[in-house]
């Protein structure tokens, strides 16, 4: 990719960045309420921000007597913020910033204030890096570009933003060790799956181990699932993903052996409830509040002739897995180390859907002209794709859909037309216009989510800056009181229904 090239992707990836987080600008320029859960989010994620800013422009980086009685708050807060490669940035940008003055004060609602940019800058890296990366899989640009924004605009991310900051993190990390792996696999290239293990394990213990878990796994189907006959024989990936795994686990001991020192001396309760294995409790076509499947992926899974590919096959069959794991309590568990249920795996079907759908894009609109067969496929899959949505919204309560039938109807038409249109004219000005229109698509989606899954349901609406400017919630001894509260918490506590 060159200079010039790589300047638009830093653009577009911005650009869309803003208009994905266009809701929460909105509410934030309009009605001043912050990108940020009341829950956890404004009782210890800003909490923990503030203290640590503090503590470290003072020069302790490891010990604090604020903290409780005088403690490690390095290996303690290592779960959110003290090993977070994106918070080390953002403070040395508001340090530079405080010292030139260009900011009156920073204090807790200075970190509330601020949650939105970051989430913006942290997407633009997303999609930047995911573009990147699916070059590996042998995508052009422009549908790599697609692909990383599939996986990027995910309603999961924005529940992971807004919920527990530090956890959207994990987005940036999981396809830099997935193309490691690949380099490997490909190429007999270590280095990148080093960079990988190292950035997951040292930024946060706890996805680091999603992450290897699913790259596990990952790996070891792709020893059974090739994507060309000139791969590295498996015998010498084995070696390789030893020696580069163990280089990356040493070099991320820095922040990793502190973490886990912090997480064995912290008393957290087993978690003693019935875990079932099976468990339909959403619709994750409609109205999920943890992943919604684009409606663009199904039209394409449906589509019997892109099968022909590998690649294509390969991911679109591990996310329709991973949906229906979705469902399973106990899988949720295994990735939550074994404890309660949790699905905060999930931003790792929005990836593998996301390289799914870019690779569909790129297998539709590359070719020559359209055969009737492949006429009779599309009809076929719009028409599966419909009534698959229709199904889902009975059996599950239309009334709890927040993106309505008709609304899919709409866009599952408009997806078979612009494919046709494309088809037939051969035009590349219209092919933009489809990415726009899948993008608006997502992005519409997306604030749906943000409005009535964030906005309302996890009360968002009432993070306002009178909260949050409130005594009560600002100052050293309302941190020392939060800190000391969140070290008793059981850590397994899941969020309370609204």
């Amino acid at each position: 990719m060159n200079k010039k090239k790589f300047v638009y992707l830093i653009l577009c990836s911005f650009s869309l960045a803003l208009l994905a987080h266009s809701f929460f600008i909105y509410k934030f320029l309009k009605d001043g309420i912050y990108f940020g859960g009341p829950s956890d989010n404004l009782i210890q994620m800003l909490a923990f921000k503030d203290f640590l800013y503090r503590e470290i422009s003072n020069g302790n980086l490891f010990y604090s007597t604020k903290y409780g009685l005088g403690g490690n708050f390095f290996g303690s807060l290592s779960y959110y913020f003290s090993t977070s490669i994106v918070f080390y940035l953002t403070l040395g940008l508001v340090k530079l910033i405080d010292l030139f003055g260009l900011v009156t004060t920073v204090d807790f609602n200075f970190w509330a204030s601020i949650s939105l940019w970051i989430s913006v800058a942290r997407m633009t890296i997303v999609l930047i890096i995911t573009t990147y990366v699916g070059k590996i899989y042998k995508l052009k640009t422009k549908y790599a570009f697609m692909a990383a924004s599939m996986f990027a605009l995910s309603g999961i991310y924005f529940r992971h933003a807004v919920l527990w900051e530090p956890f959207s993190d994990a987005f940036i990390w999981l396809p830099i060790i997935l193309f490691g792996a690949e380099k490997i696999i490909q190429e007999k290239k270590p280095g990148f799956f080093v960079l990988g293990v190292f950035l997951t394990l040292f930024n946060n213990f706890y996805f680091g181990y999603i992450n290897l878990l699913f790259a596990f796994f990952y790996i070891v189907l792709r020893w059974l699932w090739k994507f060309s006959e000139n791969e590295t024989p498996i015998l010498e990936q084995i070696k390789l993903f030893f020696i580069s795994g163990i280089l990356g686990i040493a070099i991320s001991l820095i922040g990793l052996f502190p973490a886990i020192y912090g997480v064995l001396n912290n008393y957290r309760p087993a978690y003693n409830g019935t875990i079932p294995k099976f468990e339909i409790v959403d619709n994750i076509l409609t109205s999920s509040g943890i992943i919604i499947i684009p409606m663009v992926f199904l039209f394409f899974a449906f589509n019997i002739s892109n099968y022909k590919n590998k690649i294509f096959t390969f991911f679109t069959v591990i996310s329709l897995v991973l949906c229906i794991l979705h469902s399973s309590p106990l899988v949720a568990s295994i990735f939550n180390g074994f404890s309660a249920p949790q699905n905060r795996w999930e931003y790792i079907i929005a990836f593998t859907m996301g390289i799914s759908i870019g690779k569909a894009l790129e297998l539709s609109f590359e070719k020559e002209k359209i055969e009737k067969k492949d006429f009779i496929f599309n009809s076929c899959a719009a028409l599966c794709t419909l009534v698959v949505y229709f199904v889902a919204t009975k059996i599950m309560h239309s009334n709890e859909t927040f993106i309505t039938t008709r609304y899919f109807s709409l866009m599952i038409s408009l997806i078979f037309i612009g494919i046709i249109i494309v088809f037939k004219y051969k035009n590349p000005y219209l092919k933009v216009v489809y990415f726009v229109l899948l993008l608006s698509i997502s992005i519409v989606v997306g604030i749906n989510y943000q409005k009535n899954i964030l906005f309302e349901n996890f009360y968002v609406k009432v993070m306002t800056k009178e909260l949050v400017q409130n005594e009560d919630f600002s100052g050293n001894d309302a941190i020392k009181k939060f800190i000391n509260i969140v070290e008793k918490m059981p850590k397994w506590m899941p969020q309370k229904k609204q």
